[in-house]
């Protein structure tokens, strides 16, 4: 039976760089860093499952399972947001004060055999308080639990799930 290790701190340091990045994605509308760092297996048929991001928003219409429904949604959220005045349709988002990342591995010494697999050898989990830095209101704290798996060779966001404590029509955008 294979027992896991903890996260290296390089690792650490990689999943907070990837939950910066997502966040600075956002605020700055780009697309791109959900084609390149969000989990989605190329030229399979996109269905829920283990290899497909799931992103549980702020609002209860907001659970969408896989890259493209992720990517689209928040396509849509960036024309939104510059329709209301955002520069560029970016969503603000600072970091929170304290980020708590944890996680698991496999021993290297396993990592030859599942490399080769399209299953994690690493997860992370990280639990953040950022702030959405809304035009006409005092910055709204926010909840954000994130997952990341790591095949051995590149950290990829897995899953999110956000918590406002208030329904999204109540935000003054």
């Amino acid at each position: 039976m294979t027992t896991w290790d903890r996260l290296l701190a390089s690792d650490e340091e990689a999943v907070r760089a990837m939950v910066l990045g997502l966040y600075q994605a956002s605020s700055t509308a780009n697309l791109a860093f959900f084609d390149s760092h969000f989990r989605h297996l190329e030229g399979l048929p996109r269905q829920p499952g283990p290899d497909e991001s799931v992103f549980i928003g702020t609002d209860p219409a907001e659970f969408w399972v896989g890259h493209t429904m992720i990517r689209d949604k928040w396509s849509q959220i960036f024309t939104d947001m510059e329709a209301a005045g955002y520069l560029g349709g970016g969503l603000p988002i600072d970091p929170g004060t304290e980020m708590i990342i944890s996680g698991m591995k496999l021993p290297e010494s396993s990592s030859t055999y599942v490399t080769a697999l399209p299953y994690p050898v690493a997860v992370a989990w990280v639990a953040d308080q950022p702030l959405l830095r809304l035009h006409t209101q005092y910055p709204c704290r926010f909840t954000a639990l994130l997952v990341y798996m790591s095949n051995s060779q590149q950290w990829l966001f897995a899953q999110a799930h956000l918590s406002i404590g208030k329904p999204n029509g109540d935000l003054d955008i």
